[in-house]
C-alpha cells in the first residue's frame, strides 16, 4: 500500500543550521555524520578544491553560502560544521556556520512565487516565529530536483 501525502501535511526530522544570518532545516535523513574537523583533516586538491580526510577518505567541501547564492562569506570549515551527505554513493560534506539543533518541522509549501527556486523543498515557520527554508539535498548537490510530493511506504 501507498500513500501520497502533499507537502503541506508532511512532518519532517530536521537539522537547524544557521548559515550566514540565516536558518535552514535539512532533513535528518540525509546527514550521515556531523563534525568539526581540524586544519589537518584539510586538504586541496589541484582542479577539486577544498576537501576533507575522513575515515581513510577524501571528500569534498560545499559551502551552503556559495550553494545558496547568499551574500555573507562563507565560514572555514574548522570554525563551522561540517554535515556528510552522500547521494548515488557520492560523499560531500556541507558547510554551515552553525548546528542550532534538531526539531521536527511542518513543511510548507513556498508558494508559486518561490515555487521554482532550486536547492529549496519548502518552509517552516520555528518556535520563535521566524521562516526557515527546507534544504532540497539532491538540488544542493546538483544530483537531482524538487519533489512535489513525498511518499510514504
Amino acid at each position: 500500500m501507498r500513500l501520497r501525502l502533499p507537502l503541506t501535511l508532511a512532518i519532517i526530522d530536521g537539522l537547524l543550521l544557521r548559515v550566514g544570518a540565516e536558518r535552514f532545516v535539512m532533513p535528518t535523513s540525509w546527514a550521515k555524520d556531523l563534525f568539526r574537523p581540524t586544519a589537518d583533516q584539510l586538504v586541496s586538491v589541484r582542479g577539486r578544491g577544498q576537501m576533507v580526510k575522513l575515515r581513510g577518505a577524501v571528500v569534498p567541501i560545499v559551502h551552503l553560502t556559495e550553494r545558496l547564492g547568499l551574500t555573507c562569506p562563507p565560514v572555514a570549515p574548522t570554525e563551522g560544521v561540517l554535515v556528510l551527505v552522500e547521494d548515488g554513493g557520492n560523499a560531500v560534506c556541507l558547510v554551515a556556520d552553525e548546528l542550532l539543533g534538531k526539531q521536527e518541522v511542518v513543511v510548507k509549501g513556498l508558494g508559486p512565487s518561490l515555487a521554482g527556486v532550486a536547492s529549496l523543498a519548502g518552509a517552516t515557520i520555528l518556535g520563535d516565529g521566524r521562516v526557515a527554508l527546507i534544504l532540497d539535498i539532491p538540488s544542493v548537490l546538483g544530483t537531482g530536483g524538487r519533489r512535489a510530493e513525498r511518499e510514504v511506504a
